[in-house]
């Protein structure tokens, strides 16, 4: 078996497997895409989060360790570490494309100060994911338009609901859907095309975005930029995608950071099999069990490696917390396991409060201060602290922990609630609402987003009566 890789950059961890040359190569590919971005992202680099990337050969690889059919890459955001996982197509003719997508995905999480809707997240990633790196050029823009003008003459009825898609619309899949193609051609004529008075779109982007993302409906929003009704709409696409000239153009890459040897080293059976379990642990934690079960045969007192399998027991509190309570007695100053712990004290109460919860909050607190202590740029451990502070009364101590982690993580539906709770309860009822909104119209949690509405409309009704 070959084994398993790990190449550090700035901007992420690689893993893949060997040789060498090709992860350094991919490593330079993905650091050349990143470059690219630049020219097409809005808003400053959210520093703060590490990536972690793991590349697989082939579909036959990343299908035996993630035993499914439904997709062949994904990305998933966090507050502790961003995880992407894809597979080299190295056969095919865009051997990168699943590559660029997810980590496109990535880049404008990491960018964007806004929510963007479904349609543009995928759309903007496929138009990027189809770029070619040349030396100190890309090639941006390539796109199928005979196929994307049939599927907008298809769907002509529905770009409306396509537009308005909302979670847990299922855009995960990596096969070629309707929605997925009609998405593509919007983002498309968004960077490559005219409104219908003939005027550029691309300086619109940034307006179109921040009144998408304050809640206007993304097909009011998109026909008031373009100046069209849905009839329009559907022939300004058609005919956007007849100019063939438009759909490709050249763009230089400022590549001296790039070129380089980046540190290079091989992982051994237990790092890889911890490795994998830690991939696995959101979309399949019974999976993630049993690599992280073998792993812990060869290393059964390694603090990160109970942690890790406490959170792939996450549906067994007793259990879960037991693991955590394991890794800090062996290694009190673990930053993993000290958020661990004090995530298992919290959540739990914020969701049901109790007579002890109070007790909870405070022993928490002090093991996030312990991580904080450690690693002070940890966003979750400023989050969770930021939280159990207001719950404790603290407000204007939560408020400052939240703002520090709101900065890191403005796209998280969470911490936008959470900031927004903090601003209520010290009394600004304006800035409350400006987060609040945004908690709502972001959170895909059912019982989450209900505790968002209730608050908001506690400080409407506060508003309305100054």
């Amino acid at each position: 078996m070959e084994r398993w890789c790990k190449i550090t950059t700035s901007e992420f961890d690689l893993y893949g497997y060997s040789p060498r040359n090709r992860l350094q190569s991919l490593a330079d590919s993905l650091l050349a895409f990143n470059a690219v971005t630049d020219q097409f992202m809005p808003g400053e680099r959210i520093e703060g989060h590490r990536l972690r990337i793991v590349a697989f050969r082939n579909r036959k690889e990343f299908l035996d360790v993630f035993q499914q059919e439904e997709f062949i890459g994904f990305m998933h955001p966090s507050l502790r570490q961003h995880l992407l996982a894809f597979v080299l197509e190295e056969r095919s003719i865009q051997p990168l494309e699943v590559a660029f997508h997810e980590y496109a995905h990535f880049l404008a999480r990491s960018r964007l100060n806004i929510h963007v809707p479904l349609w543009y997240e995928e759309g903007f990633a496929q138009f990027l994911s189809t770029a070619q790196i040349r030396r100190d050029t890309a090639f941006v823009g390539k796109v199928p338009a005979r196929r994307l003008s049939r599927t907008i003459r298809r769907n002509a009825k529905d770009i409306d609901k396509i537009l308005n898609s909302t979670p847990p619309f299922d855009w995960s899949r990596h096969d070629i859907t309707e929605n997925y193609l009609v998405a593509w051609a919007v983002t498309h004529l968004l960077f490559r095309g005219v409104d219908s008075n003939g005027e550029s779109l691309r300086e619109q982007i940034p307006h179109l975005l921040k009144e998408m993302s304050e809640g206007l409906p993304a097909d009011v929003a998109l026909k008031k930029v373009t100046h069209t009704d849905s009839k329009s709409l559907v022939k300004l696409l058609r005919n956007h995608l007849t100019k063939i000239k438009t759909h490709e153009s050249v763009t230089p890459i400022h590549i001296d950071w790039i070129k380089g040897k980046h540190p290079i080293s091989c992982l051994d059976q237990f790092e890889r099999q911890v490795l994998l379990g830690e991939v696995l642990v959101q979309s399949n934690p019974l999976l993630a069990q049993d690599y992280l079960g073998r792993a812990q045969k060869s290393q059964p007192y390694d603090p990160g490696l109970l942690v890790t399998l406490s959170r792939a027991h996450a549906d067994d509190y007793q259990y879960s917390y037991s693991l955590a309570r394991q890794a800090i007695e062996l290694d009190a100053q673990n930053v993993e396991a000290n958020i661990r712990i004090a995530d298992l004290l919290t959540w739990p109460c914020l969701l049901d409060l109790h007579d002890r919860c109070e007790d909870y909050f405070s022993l928490a607190s002090q093991f996030y201060l312990t991580a904080l202590q450690q690693q002070p740029k940890r966003v979750d451990a400023a989050f969770g602290l930021g939280v159990v502070y207001l719950e404790l009364g603290r407000a204007g101590d939560g408020l400052n922990y939240l703002k520090v982690a709101h900065q890191r993580a403005p796209w998280s539906a969470r911490t936008n609630l959470f900031l927004g709770d903090a601003y209520r309860q010290i009394g600004d009822y304006r800035m409350a609402r400006e987060y609040l909104t945004k908690a709502t119209l972001w959170e895909t949690n059912d019982s989450w987003r209900a505790k968002a509405e209730e608050t908001l409309e506690s400080v409407v009704d506060r508003l309305a009566k100054k």
